[in-house]
């Protein structure tokens, strides 16, 4: 029984075929006749003719074709409400055309008075930064500064949405979590310490994208504005070494830092890349450089009897720092279009 159905369907779609390529045919043969009477300047019957074909009948580059057809038809017929009808139509169909050499003068006069650009675009974007600290002041117990540096890569993820603002000009705003370490090392003829911070925190940038040129597909901008991040968590670890003893290195395992970082960060963004147009979307290739604003450290928590026994207990002294991050992005964008008359 289920042998005598698969037959049956496999001979419903062997009979349907030929008049699904008859049907292409006869579409085909309708285009190619359409032109022809566009050509003799016999213009009133093509809209009908071609509308029966526009469901099915076409291929893409036929239906393309003749919807440039029809236009082309009540533009010379002076019947501007339906080319404006069939242009909104047109670049509904294809929102990402771009005019051609044999379009004629008066489809691109028209053309050109329509929006054609993306309203907006959303997108995913991550990958991996580098963190560099700014010291402020000097809290280092014996006058000895330290240094720092980075000690290894984070990483962040998060979505991105682009408004398009003008041709050249594009609001980005965006929400990523992020994770970045750091390094501290300082040393005397007493001890050598190691302190290694890790953060993850909520960051919200927002930027103007500026994009002079296109080079085909692809695009090089440049990027400036600011955001502000939200601290989760702050954790630390440090190992303090006696070069002069043969006593083992005293290594804390990691620790909270909260209660001695400012949760509300501040910094400004500074940046460029380029994107990579594909059909209703976009590969992005981004490096920007975020500088921060606000000091890390917060002041009401050197007072504290916690702090002044860990700097007792560790003799490291935390100095006043700022955050700066190198990040480096990929990202997938999808583009929405609405054209409208300008």
């Amino acid at each position: 029984m289920i042998k005598v159905k698969l037959w049956i369907f496999l001979l419903s779609i062997a009979c349907l075929l030929p008049f699904k390529v008859l049907g292409q045919e006869d579409c085909a043969f309708t285009l190619s006749k359409a032109q022809k009477l566009y050509d003799a300047g016999t213009i009133e019957q093509i809209p009908e003719m071609l509308k029966m074909c526009m469901e099915s009948g076409f291929t893409k580059e036929e239906k393309q074709q003749a919807m440039k057809l029809i236009i082309m038809a009540y533009l010379f017929d002076n019947n501007q409400k339906e080319a404006d009808k069939e242009m909104l139509k047109f670049l509904k169909e294809y929102p990402e055309y771009e005019i051609v050499v044999s379009d004629q003068a008066e489809f691109v006069q028209l053309f050109n008075t329509y929006r054609t650009l993306p309203i907006a675009s959303i997108g995913l974007v991550g990958f991996t930064n580098m963190s560099y600290v700014t010291p402020i002041s000097y809290y280092g117990t014996d006058g000895n500064k330290g240094s720092y540096k980075n000690t290894g890569f984070g990483f962040q993820v998060g979505l991105s949405y682009l408004q398009y603002l003008m041709e050249y000009i594009d609001l980005n705003v965006e929400g990523f979590y992020v994770s970045s370490t750091y390094q501290f090392a300082s040393s005397d003829t007493a001890k050598q310490i190691t302190f290694e911070e890790t953060q993850s925190k909520l960051e919200f940038p927002i930027s103007a994208v500026f994009k002079p040129r296109s080079f085909g597909m692809f695009v090089p901008y440049c990027r400036l504005g600011f955001g502000t991040s939200l601290l989760l968590s702050s954790n630390g670890s440090e190992t303090t070494i006696n070069p002069a003893s043969m006593v083992k290195p005293n290594s804390n395992p990691s620790f909270d830092l909260m209660n001695r970082r400012k949760k509300f960060q501040i910094y400004g963004i500074i940046g460029a890349g380029v994107r990579i147009n594909l059909s209703h979307s976009f590969l992005l290739l981004d490096v920007r450089y975020n500088q921060g604003f606000t000091q890390q450290f917060k002041k009401s928590a050197r007072t504290s009897g916690d702090y002044i026994n860990y700097v007792i207990n560790t003799q490291h002294n935390e100095n006043d720092f700022r955050i700066n991050n190198l990040w480096m992005s990929i990202g997938f964008y999808y583009k929405f279009y609405k054209p409208q008359k300008r």
